[in-house]
């Protein structure tokens, strides 16, 4: 046996993974049956919409798939992480990771909490931020990102000065 043979049967060695701070699965479907009913129903009410008004059960279906595919979040659990690194978020389609570093604030509403990469609001923070919504554990999540998160007010900053760009650095 050559030596290029021999380094292929070692496995590799993979980095170990970050302390895990916290981490939860969110289902919204299993939260509320009122909810879970109209969602449901309006998935079937495309389906037969879809099918009537295209007179094919194909289109119907196509129909109940796409709206399906928009309220994934709500059918489908989502799995979120917190570690020293960043935050992890795993579907079923697909895993997020993002490093503390790129959030300079936050936001809460009653269901979750907004992960921004701006210092102030900005209408962008809907595509370039984080949602996460809360599973019975609104304090333990918002304890962690206070944290982790360096908002404009712990920097000293009171973000609206005329002097300093949306994303912290100065304009020249």
């Amino acid at each position: 046996m050559n030596e290029a043979t021999q380094n292929t049967d070692m496995p590799e060695t993979e980095a170990p993974a970050p302390e895990v701070l916290l981490s939860w699965v969110s289902h919204p479907l299993k939260g509320s049956s009122t909810k879970a009913g109209i969602a449901v129903g309006s998935v079937a009410v495309s389906i037969i919409a879809g099918g009537w008004y295209m007179e094919s059960a194909v289109f119907g279906l196509i129909a109940g798939l796409v709206m399906f595919a928009s309220l994934a979040k709500f059918f489908l659990p989502t799995t979120y992480t917190f570690n020293k690194e960043g935050v992890t978020i795993k579907t079923m389609t697909q895993s997020l990771t993002r490093p503390w570093s790129m959030f300079r604030s936050f936001y809460t509403d009653k269901n979750g909490v907004l992960l921004s990469p701006f210092i102030g609001p900005s209408r962008l923070e809907n595509f370039r931020g984080l949602y996460m919504t809360f599973s019975a554990n609104r304090e333990a999540v918002l304890q962690i990102i206070s944290e982790r998160v360096i908002t404009p007010d712990v920097l000293g900053h009171d973000g609206d000065s005329s002097d300093s760009s949306p994303d912290g650095g100065s304009e020249k």
